[in-house]
């Protein structure tokens, strides 16, 4: 027999036609057959029946927000370090599984209980940008940066954050923070130089990419990269060099092949 919230998932599954009533009754079936170890919800799932996004959409529409639904996290109980581990690897397990809402409300509940848990903030800072969350996961990186030791990684997540709210000339200031707090951090030269990209500023652009490969020398995406902001410099001869590096790294780059073609192309017409 369903219990009240496993009977609100189904019928709103099947109102807004993530699943049909014999995909349904089979996992009713299923999960009877398992004694209700298994949520029908979940069983839905597993036979590939409603997809993580549809899982997603009925948690959300059956709950809420989570401010509303889950009044009473705030005043649980105190729980000990055992049990707030075992809440925060739920919440990073529900989240690889693309079950965010789950996986929201298992950080938040962590985070309620010890607002300054680094290790929580930095995965529900990660789910925040996964579902594209920006404004919140900036809140999130901005709160780390008062309290964490990874100051390098904190500016540079930021930055990256920022970079796709449109905040360009902000995600470069961070990502210079980034590499002033950590000379060593490769990704943040790769970020950085992504920023200028996306300005047009080759030539800073071109600078951060040789930064971020000097300090990881089979940094692939780091030379397509700076082949790609070469072509824009009209330097086809740097470009052709930087992807014949990439390939020689990972020659199953089918991008990074198509890029050589496309530039041997262009230089045979300035051949002709």
């Amino acid at each position: 027999m369903l219990d009240d919230q496993a009977f609100r998932f189904l019928m709103v599954a099947l109102q807004k036609g993530f699943v049909t009533e014999s995909q349904a009754s089979e996992a009713c079936r299923i999960s009877d057959e398992e004694e209700g170890s298994k949520p029908v919800s979940f069983v839905l799932m597993d036979l590939g029946y409603i997809t993580p996004e549809g899982f997603d959409e009925v948690i959300s529409e059956i709950m809420g927000p989570v401010s509303e639904s889950e009044p009473e996290i705030p005043t649980q109980p105190d729980v000990d370090e055992e049990e707030l581990t075992r809440i925060i690897e739920d919440g990073e397990q529900l989240a690889g599984e693309g079950k965010y809402t789950l996986a929201f409300q298992k950080f938040d509940r962590a985070l309620a209980e010890q607002p300054e848990h680094e290790e929580a903030r930095w995965m529900r800072a990660q789910a925040r940008v996964d579902k594209r969350k920006y404004e919140e996961a900036l809140e999130d990186y901005t709160a780390l940066l008062g309290t964490t030791q990874k100051t390098s990684e904190a500016y540079n997540r930021r930055g990256v954050v920022l970079a796709k709210l449109g905040r360009v000339e902000e995600a470069i200031a961070d990502q210079k923070a980034s590499i002033e707090a950590d000379d060593t951090n490769h990704k943040a030269y790769f970020d950085l130089a992504t920023s200028h990209h996306a300005r047009k500023e080759l030539e800073e652009a071109i600078a951060a990419y040789d930064a971020a490969i000097r300090l990881k020398p089979d940094y692939v995406e780091a030379f397509n990269n700076r082949g790609i902001a070469q072509v824009m410099s009209r330097d086809l001869e740097g470009a052709q060099e930087s992807w014949k590096q990439a390939l020689e790294i990972d020659g199953k780059r089918r991008t990074i092949q198509l890029n050589m073609m496309s530039l041997m192309g262009q230089v045979k017409k300035k051949l002709k």
